[in-house]
């Protein structure tokens, strides 16, 4: 019996288009955003969904309650998917956050799983507890299949994690546009099967370009054997 796993990223905000750090800060979703994840919902609408688990920022809620619509099944929060808390980068852009301190900036460029923002957390600090959440999940709802609405750098870490890529480069080798939707399967072995978004559609069923992979897991199915520590080099 396999448990699928439905990874989106909520919809767009003021922030997303503006391209500033939103780690903690609570932002709605703009119209467009609402948009989105209404074309998500629709095209989910015809999956067995028998949980939605969301991050409980805002844009999260707002994102998993539509997509959970058609399904008329409550959202559950799991506050271990929050988004990267990005310190006293929040609410800043680019351009702004290098301003403050550009060397710094510069090493959290390079190596976001050991760095982190003034006042904020390393990409290995999300990682465990994002991973810790969704081994949590997969516990609860072995044999399922379920969605979980989370953030970009969360989901970026947590796919980067089942693909066996670095933390450190998870924001080169995972696109996450506003509801980009990845499935994760798992089988009663353990195995992993991973589609994920190839950036150029939001909110489209996978596969869109898929990067597939088996990853036999020397643990019960329901134990992933990885750790954010190993995941930073």
């Amino acid at each position: 019996m396999k448990t699928i796993v439905w990874l989106a990223r909520h919809g767009e905000t003021h922030w997303t288009v503006e391209q500033r750090f939103n780690g903690r800060r609570d932002q709605p979703l703009s119209d467009a955003g609402r948009k989105q994840c209404q074309r998500l919902s629709s095209q989910m609408a015809t999956q067995r969904l028998d949980a939605i688990i969301s991050s409980p920022l805002v844009r999260c809620m707002e994102t998993a309650q539509i997509l959970a619509r058609p399904h008329k099944i409550s959202v559950i929060q799991e506050k271990r998917l929050s988004e990267m808390n990005y310190g006293n980068w929040e609410g800043l852009t680019y351009i702004e956050a290098q301003a403050l301190d550009v060397s710094l900036f510069k090493l959290w460029e390079n190596d976001p799983a050991t760095v982190a923002p003034p006042g904020g957390e390393t990409g290995e600090e999300v990682a465990a507890r994002a991973i810790a959440a969704f081994e949590s999940i997969l516990n609860q709802y072995w044999g399922q299949q379920v969605a979980i609405v989370a953030h970009k750098t969360v989901n970026r870490i947590l796919l980067c994690t089942l693909l066996d890529l670095p933390i450190s480069d998870h924001r080169r080798s995972i696109s996450q546009l506003p509801c980009a939707l990845s499935r994760i399967e798992i089988s009663v072995k353990g195995q992993i099967l991973v589609n994920i978004p190839s950036g150029s559609t939001e909110g489209t069923l996978p596969p869109i370009k898929t990067v597939a992979c088996a990853l036999p897991r020397q643990s019960r199915p329901v134990e992933l054997a990885f750790r954010a520590g190993q995941k930073s080099r």
